[in-house]
């Protein structure tokens, strides 16, 4: 009778960590050939080519309310050398971004924050957008043409306003393919 605990209970770890290891993989590894962010503050995590760097701090300008932008960045010397600021004197480089925006006091819509032109780049975008979701969120995409051509999705989760931005000098850029394969990956928790 004793083996027979024993052999239930070794078989009820071994299941038991499976599952573990299942719920790991699925919610906090990255597939081969990419690399994971994950926020605990933010409640987001995706997945992004091992060919590119992060970057994450307070947007300037964001001291009324809170603004952070996580970027994903080309690996390359010179971009690492840029975003270090050892180099002056140019733009700073194209660039896969992830805003929040802080968002729980004033509760904007979607179009509340895009038509908002002191935080929104939908300024810079002949004015039209679709609908999409993110991980099953509700967002909205959109075009726009500045210092470089970009795509915003947008999207709220909890207290924030996300605003994922891909920059590109043509649309046929890899950058571009790798921002929607990014968006692929995202998921809230």
């Amino acid at each position: 009778m004793n083996s027979m605990k024993t052999l239930f209970t070794l078989v009820l770890v071994v299941v038991l960590a499976l599952i573990g290891i299942g719920y790991y993989a699925e919610n906090y590894a990255a597939p081969d050939g990419m690399k994971l962010y994950n926020s605990d503050k933010y409640k987001i995590s995706f997945s992004y080519p091992e060919t590119y760097f992060v970057t994450e701090g307070i947007a300037p300008g964001s001291a009324l309310r809170e603004h952070v932008s996580v970027m994903l960045v080309e690996d390359t010397e010179f971009n690492r050398k840029l975003m270090a600021g050892e180099i002056e004197g140019t733009e700073g480089p194209i660039a896969i971004t992830f805003d929040m925006y802080q968002n729980n006091t004033d509760k904007q819509s979607l179009l509340g924050w895009m038509n908002n032109a002191s935080v929104s780049n939908f300024k810079l975008s002949n004015g039209t957008h679709t609908l999409t979701s993110v991980a099953g969120a509700e967002a909205v995409k959109y075009i726009w043409d500045g210092l470089y051509q970009g795509d915003t999705t947008a999207f709220i989760h909890g207290d924030y306003i996300v605003a994922a931005s891909v920059t590109y000098l043509t649309p046929e850029d890899q950058i571009r393919k790798d921002y929607e394969e990014v968006l692929k990956t995202v998921k809230l928790k």
